[in-house]
């Protein structure tokens, strides 16, 4: 998996969205990360110390493709932004779901 930063995950997941688009699909996931790395030790060994700051661990799976970024408690705002009007634009494609109505509904109303 490879980390990058966040404009330059943001402009990777653009060009594989758009790559994807007609062949398969990708996934993203959010998950929150404290910055630690290495598990906690064992009781009678010295701990790591506690980061007061929250990060977001962000992640895109496509085909055999693996990209990951890490941002800020503070920077999630702007980078939310950028990532909605890049879905917005890479979305085109979705298919509509047909809906059935039970007879009951239908019946009441």
């Amino acid at each position: 998996m490879v980390l990058l930063t966040s404009s330059e995950f943001l402009t990777q997941v653009t060009i594989l969205a758009q790559k994807v688009r007609s062949q398969s699909a990708f996934t993203i996931t959010f998950k929150q990360y404290d910055g630690i790395d290495k598990p906690k030790p064992r009781a009678g060994k010295p701990q790591h110390l506690e980061s007061n700051e929250n990060y977001c661990l962000i992640r895109m799976k496509a085909k055999n493709k693996k990209l990951s970024t890490v941002v800020k408690k503070s920077d999630i705002s702007k980078f939310m932004e950028s990532y909605g009007k890049i879905m917005k634009a890479n979305m085109d494609g979705l298919k509509k779901i047909k809906r059935v109505k039970n007879k009951s509904k239908a019946l009441q109303g």
